[in-house]
């Protein structure tokens, strides 16, 4: 009878420590959810966060909530020198 009694004291054993293991595990992955949320207020946040960008122009990206933030460039023509015809061409003194 003693024998049954130790066995099931090392069953309720186990399965408290299992019990606990399960709830610290628990902690610690929803610590780890809140930690890495990232606020996206802008096409580059949420492309860095690893959102889908799409491929297109301009680009586009998703975030979890279904926002879509688009890239904002800025169109600079190139500048052209002048005188690209002349490679010996010397702007003149002064000017």
């Amino acid at each position: 009878m003693e024998e049954k009694n130790n066995k099931t004291i090392w069953i309720i054993v186990g399965v408290v420590i299992l019990v606990i293991l399960g709830y610290l595990m628990y902690l610690d992955l929803r610590s780890t959810d809140e930690e890495t949320t990232t606020i996206v207020t802008n096409f580059e946040d949420c492309a860095r966060a690893g959102f889908p960008v799409t491929d297109g122009t301009p680009r586009e990206c998703t975030s979890a909530n279904g926002l879509v933030y688009k890239e904002v460039t800025t169109n600079v023509p190139e500048t052209i020198p002048e005188n690209t015809e002349n490679p010996n061409f010397e702007e003149p003194i002064g000017k």
